[in-house]
């Protein structure tokens, strides 16, 4: 019978690990840890194995032991808040295992700022090579645990923050948790952070910053000072007014200087650069708003199809609007899908689902739609058209953007042979640029937004 392999934390220090798990420790045949945590065990007269960068290698060994022997692991902090406990559990298999879990690092950070850290948001940074920007992991989050290593460390990620100008947050660096040498460093701006040497290990802690309501409280209400001047005293009474623009203006630019446009929702016509999105693949900003428009979004339980998806900005404003009702963005091309979902996790929405599929293909099986929107299709537009006419309910709405006039005609006679009403709007767009003494306008392709309703 093979015997189980106990894996115990070590909290913070040698303080932090119980009286029961030492026993279990000195009952070990085989005792597998970093080199920092065998030292702990001098005394032990059991085998030693130290971890090092060969997981696969300690797990071979670990298994050959099992049978026989009894066989410890000490790991760090809690041994599966990214530990080896959870490479242990894949590679050898739950029933073999038994976890002692202890205090983590990061959840020791979240104490001594006295900070619930439930709705904490976590990233490990450890062993990562490639790295996306950073902006991209916290936005829409409001209070971030980080687990750095040595290469990206608390001065690395306040530099990151500065440069993706993401620096709406008060940032923390606690060095050395549980030891003498413990330092906790609190910078009420990023930008010195970005400065400063941090000694290993460490944890960062990004809280975002409270954002000011507007238009806010005004001090002296409007019948407050009528009664104060007399309902005849015109003069204080416009005095009143003008402050009262003034101060609400001044906490609007406050607020808009101190934190992203994202802090404040989604809403129709959302500025292009606040997606991700592939080389400009995006529906522009105030086409979108358009086409949300001809949507029709009556009720904030549709069910919404967005075809050939994109970057997913459609979807993600439609969210909004629908937040009791589903949101499927189906797209082929699997770059795009990525984009798709960073921007969800951007905007923390909760009800899109992505589908990876090469139209007309991927939406026989899904529930039939109130709403349907078509930004792409080629020269399978009509073919994805009449797949989806096919399941959209009745009184449902369709609305297909298109840039090649070769494609208006068929698509209106289409969308009437199936019994839909049609309507179709040309829109031109043209956008200010800067100039060296001015701006100029620069217009975008033009498009053309149809929209049926089937009866």
């Amino acid at each position: 019978m093979t015997i189980p392999v106990e894996i115990i934390g070590t909290g913070l220090s040698i303080d932090d690990i119980t009286k029961k798990q030492k026993q279990i420790i000195s009952r070990a045949d085989l005792l597998v840890a970093g080199s920092r945590y065998l030292d702990y065990f001098k005394n032990n007269s059991a085998d030693r194995l130290v971890i090092k960068n060969d997981i696969d290698s300690i797990a071979g060994e670990i298994k050959s032991r099992m049978e026989k022997e009894k066989v410890v692991v000490l790991a760090s902090g809690d041994p599966l808040f990214f530990g080896i406990g959870a490479t242990l559990l894949k590679k050898i298999g739950k029933k073999n295992i038994i976890i002692h879990p202890n205090v983590s690092s990061v959840i020791a950070a979240f104490a001594r700022i006295k900070e619930p850290w439930h709705d904490a948001f976590f990233i490990s940074l450890h062993g990562i090579k490639k790295f996306c920007r950073i902006s991209e992991l916290v936005a829409g989050k409001d209070k971030i645990a980080i687990l750095t290593d040595p290469n990206k460390n608390p001065a690395w990620i306040a530099k990151k923050l500065v440069k993706e100008n993401c620096v709406d947050f008060e940032f923390y660096v606690f060095e050395h948790l549980g030891k003498k040498e413990e330092k906790i460093f609190h910078f009420h701006e990023v930008e010195p952070a970005a400065d400063s040497d941090f000694k290993s290990p460490n944890v960062v802690i990004l809280k975002r910053k409270i954002i000011p309501q507007f238009p806010g409280e005004i001090e002296k209400t409007e019948a407050e000072i009528k009664k104060d001047a007399g309902s005849d005293d015109t003069i204080q009474m416009n005095h009143f007014r003008k402050n009262r623009e003034k101060t609400r203006d001044e906490k609007k630019k406050n607020c808009f200087e101190s934190s992203s446009l994202t802090n404040y929702g989604i809403y129709p016509g959302m500025p292009d650069n606040l997606f991700s999105h592939e080389k400009g693949l995006i529906t522009k900003a105030e086409v979108r708003a358009v086409a949300l428009s001809k949507l029709k979004l009556i009720s904030d339980s549709h069910l919404f199809w967005d075809l050939g998806a994109g970057s997913g900005s459609v979807s993600i404003e439609v969210s909004k609007f629908i937040p009791l009702g589903h949101v499927y963005a189906v797209e082929k091309n699997a770059d795009r899908i990525c984009d798709i979902k960073r921007n969800i996790e951007k905007f923390k929405v909760a009800n899109i689902r992505t589908i990876h599929a090469d139209l007309p293909k991927g939406i026989e099986n899904l529930p039939d739609p109130d709403r349907i929107f078509i930004g792409g299709g080629g020269r399978k537009l009509l073919k994805i058209m009449d797949s989806a006419i096919e399941k959209l309910v009745i009184n449902g709405i369709i609305v297909i953007n298109m840039v090649l006039l070769q494609n208006i005609e068929p698509c209106m006679n289409f969308l009437k042979e199936k019994g839909c009403t049609t309507d179709l709007v040309q829109l031109q767009v043209s956008c200010s640029k800067p100039m060296p003494f001015g701006h100029r306008l620069e217009a975008l392709n033009p498009v053309w937004i149809i929209s049926g309703e089937k009866h």
